[in-house]
């Protein structure tokens, strides 16, 4: 007996249901379900193909003289550049590097690609290359880490060794826990919400207890990242998972609706940080935290993507920067009303 997938419709189980998109073999539902940042209830797989954003390689020797690593986000960071020097040892305790700049940033057309890279551990008192991670360690520690959306933090915990140090991670919700809550699952909301501001991205670099001289180095780092198509690149694939959506409401634009459109801007509520389903209360008067069941999942998420608003340049300019507010013209409003009261100025003067 064969199951029907939840999303798939049609007398050969061949197309999608109604608010899903993108048909899969290898999806359980079938089809994905469309997002939109809740802001319109149909969607089409889009039209964009996969390509890829790199990083450089980059090689630590534990040895002096020695740079000392950083405390993000509870873990060891070490430094983007250079992209070779000596730091500090570590214990069992991993380091991490960090993806560059470019990496970060509005993500949403990353969703269902991956994040590829080569990492080694070299130990130099045993003197072996390419030393494998201890079984008994690997799985304690998340191998790659999302932070986004200011308060987001995704896990990825590979389920075996890899022997000659290649990843391929998928940036899919079926693959990550929430660092905040391990015991809830991550969903498609919870992916999509981090993506849209990814603020850093964490790769574990060490899987050995180092020694003094022993590397660790990273390689053939990529992105998949879903673009329009170049005609110069025929093996370009559909980013099958990328939805396009339709009739996003007025003020807002974007494949799936994430974005401000022009003459708006993206509006956060003060208080977007402490919404009430995560905020320490001052237990001496009497207060407690509380986390509901599915707190991961409330509609509050949707604060830390923000909400459009029209730009407020007071009749001065149609438009603003989609993000910051600042009203985009010729010469500002500030500029503009000491030019107003130069000339105020100069007509007393005249005047006397």
């Amino acid at each position: 007996m064969s199951l029907i997938q939840k999303n798939v419709k049609g007398l050969k189980c061949d197309a999608c249901d109604a608010n899903s998109f993108s048909l899969e073999a290898s999806n359980p539902l079938g089809c994905t379900d469309c997002f939109c940042f809740n802001r319109s209830n149909f969607c089409v797989q889009s039209n964009l193909v996969w390509q890829q954003v790199y990083a450089d390689d980059r090689r630590i020797v534990f040895g002096e003289p020695a740079e000392i690593y950083s405390r993000r986000n509870n873990l060891n960071i070490l430094k983007e550049y250079p992209l070779n020097y000596s730091s500090y040892l570590t214990d069992a305790t991993p380091l991490y590097w960090p993806m560059p700049q470019k990496f970060l940033g509005d993500r949403t057309t990353s969703y269902n690609g991956y994040l590829r890279f080569k990492v080694l551990n070299d130990d130099r008192r045993r003197r072996m290359d390419n030393v494998l991670p201890d079984t008994n360690l690997f799985q304690i520690f998340p191998q790659v880490v999302i932070v986004g959306a200011y308060r987001k933090e995704l896990r990825y915990v590979p389920k075996e060794v890899s022997v000659d140090g290649k990843y391929r991670v998928h940036l899919h919700e079926s693959a990550w826990t929430s660092g905040k809550r391990p015991d809830l699952k991550v969903t498609r909301k919870d992916m999509m919400i981090t993506l849209q501001n990814v603020q850093a991205i964490y790769v574990r670099a060490t899987y050995i207890y180092p020694s003094p001289q022993s590397q660790a180095s990273i390689a053939e780092v990529s992105l998949d990242i879903a673009s329009f198509e170049n005609t110069t690149d025929a093996g370009s694939q559909i980013a099958v998972g990328v939805e396009m959506c339709d009739a996003c409401p007025q003020g807002y634009s974007g494949l799936s609706c994430q974005n401000a459109a022009e003459g708006y801007f993206r509006k956060l509520e003060p208080d977007y940080l402490n919404k009430p389903d995560e905020m320490v209360l001052n237990a001496a008067e009497g207060y407690f935290r509380k986390l509901e069941p599915d707190y991961l999942n409330k509609p509050d998420e949707m604060v830390l993507v923000g909400f459009s608003t029209p730009c407020a340049c007071n009749g001065h300019s149609n438009t603003c920067d989609r993000e910051t507010g600042s009203c985009t013209v010729g010469y500002s409003f500030v500029e503009h009303l000491t030019s107003n009261i130069s000339g105020q100025n100069s007509e007393k003067k005249s005047e006397k």
